[in-house]
Formats: C-alpha cells, sequence, structure tokens
C-alpha cells in the first residue's frame, strides 16, 4: 500500500540496485519511504547510493552521514560511504579548455 514504507523501500532498492530508473523511480521511492518513516538508515542509504550513483558525490555525502547519524549500528551505510570516499575524484569541472 502506499502507506507502507516498506513498499517504498523494495521499490528504492530495486531500482539502485540494478541501477535501473534511479533518478526516476528509486530516489523518489526512497524520499517516499523516508517520509512515512523519518530518520530511517535504510532510506538514507539508499538516497546516498541513488545520488552517487547520479555522480551526486555531496549529497550522497550527506545521506550517508544523515544515515549514520539516525543509527550508527547500521553496516551497510559504511560500506557505501567508504566506497563514496575511495572513489577517484572527478577533476573534470576542473580542467579549462584552452
Amino acid at each position: 500500500t502506499p502507506e507502507d514504507p516498506n513498499a517504498w523501500l523494495v521499490l528504492a532498492g530495486y531500482a539502485i540496485n540494478h541501477e535501473l530508473q534511479v533518478e526516476e523511480t528509486g530516489i523518489p521511492a526512497a524520499r517516499e519511504a523516508l517520509l512515512l518513516r523519518p530518520e530511517d538508515p535504510i532510506a538514507l542509504t539508499l538516497l546516498g547510493r541513488g545520488y552517487a550513483l547520479l555522480e551526486q558525490d555531496l549529497l550522497a555525502e550527506r545521506f550517508y552521514e544523515q544515515a549514520i547519524a539516525a543509527n550508527e549500528e547500521y553496516g551497510p551505510v559504511y560500506f557505501y560511504f567508504g566506497l563514496l570516499r575511495l572513489a577517484p575524484p572527478k577533476r573534470s569541472c576542473c580542467l579549462k579548455l584552452q
């Protein structure tokens, strides 16, 4: 049902885990879950993963930090946050065309 945060989490997880319609389906579904269950570390982690897939690293980092603040014992967030931190920096925005 639309009022069940678990249904939204399943939808968000599927889209993000399979990298299918992350922006169109995964992130909105994770946001719906978060509205229904504020400070849910699973929803926050899914949002972080979704934004990381979209290469919006600052947003991803913020959601991972919120997930840790919500429940510092939720292990998966540390894995995904670590992957984000270990990723090579994106420097294309800093290059100048000459």
